[in-house]
């Protein structure tokens, strides 16, 4: 498996948009998948400068993303920076796909010098982005969903490993 920028591979866009299509465009009427596609296809243009979006590929053949994204929920407008889009293709899931993701995602915020990401995810999926370093704020509603807002702290995760490195 390899992570990179879907700017190095703007050949899996099409696949990206529909998979956000299929996963989350059913809940909100006035999207098609001519809008999820262009929207990806923006997302394609970048690696440093936000929205990007990542993809996961195996042998020619995307099996997952996530995107960098600025200010993604209109009632957090100080939330700036923000994981979304996470995606990963059903017959991959359950083998660390995700997290391979959402690590790449991290590296790159600090490499950006982000010193906080938000996400905001439905009840199932909780515990596997607490795994990864991120905690629940608070409820919210994203368009027609109810979400959790949670939040990843470059600073506090730095202090967990630098405890972790105390106490050994």
């Amino acid at each position: 498996m390899e992570v990179s920028f879907l700017a190095d591979y703007p050949q899996y866009a099409e696949q990206i948009a529909h998979w956000y299509f299929e996963q989350w465009g059913y809940l909100v009427p006035e999207i098609t998948i001519g809008t999820v596609k262009e929207n990806v296809l923006r997302k394609a243009q970048s690696r440093n400068d936000i929205p990007l979006i990542f993809v996961i590929h195996q042998q020619d053949k995307p099996i997952g993303a996530i995107e960098l994204k600025y200010r993604e929920n209109a009632n957090h407008p100080d939330y700036e920076h923000w994981i979304g889009g996470v995606y990963v293709s059903p017959e991959f899931r359950g083998k660390g796909v995700a997290g391979h993701l959402l690590e790449t995602a991290k590296k790159h915020a600090r490499q950006l010098g982000l010193t906080k990401l938000y996400l905001q995810c439905e009840d199932d999926y909780i515990g596997l982005y607490r795994k990864y370093g991120f905690h629940a704020l608070h409820r919210t509603n994203h368009g027609v969903m109810s979400t959790t807002v949670m939040l990843w702290n470059v600073c506090e995760e730095k202090n967990d490993k630098t405890a972790e490195h105390d106490d050994a």
